[in-house]
C-alpha cells in the first residue's frame, strides 16, 4: 500500500486502518484520471466551439465580382470631381452636419428665459433682504 517508513502494517495494524488507507490512495488515482479526461474534454470543446465560431457565426462575407467593380474606384470617377473635393478633410462634412442638427435640436428644445428687470418699487421693497436674484424654486409638492 504505502511504500514509505510509517506505513500500516498488514499483521500489526486494525483491518479498517488499511482500508481506509487503500479507499485514499484509490480515491487519488480516480480524482487525477478524472480531472485529466475532463481537462481533454473541456479542451476540444473548447477548440471546437473557436473553429465553428470562425466557420458559422463570424464569417466574413466574400464580395462577388460585381460588388468589387461597383466599389471600385475609376480613375475618370476621381477626375470628374472638382479640386475642392479631391483636396477635402475626410469625415469634416459629416461632423459638420451632425453638430448643425444637433445644435438645431438644442436651440428648439432649449428653455426660454424670460428677462427679468427689476423696477423702482422692487428695489425699494427686496432692500436689505437676502434675494436670490431672480431664480425661483421649483414648486412643492403637498404631501
Amino acid at each position: 500500500m504505502l511504500f514509505t517508513m510509517g506505513r500500516p502494517e498488514s499483521g500489526k495494524s486494525a483491518q479498517w486502518v488499511l482500508w481506509l488507507g487503500s479507499m485514499t490512495t484509490a480515491s487519488a488515482l480516480f480524482y487525477t484520471l478524472m480531472s485529466m479526461w475532463l481537462a481533454m474534454h473541456a479542451s476540444i470543446a473548447a477548440h471546437s466551439f473557436g473553429v465553428r465560431m470562425l466557420t458559422q457565426a463570424v464569417r466574413l462575407p466574400i464580395p462577388s465580382k460585381a460588388q468589387l467593380d461597383e466599389a471600385c474606384a475609376v480613375a475618370r470617377d476621381y477626375e470628374s470631381r472638382s479640386l475642392g473635393d479631391m483636396l477635402r478633410i475626410p469625415v469634416v462634412a459629416q461632423q459638420m452636419c451632425r453638430l448643425s442638427e444637433i445644435d438645431n435640436t438644442v436651440q428648439r428644445n432649449a428653455p426660454v428665459v424670460e428677462a427679468q428687470g427689476s423696477s423702482d418699487d422692487e428695489a425699494s421693497s427686496d432692500a436689505g433682504s437676502d434675494t436670490n436674484n431672480g431664480v425661483t424654486a421649483p414648486p412643492v409638492a403637498a404631501a
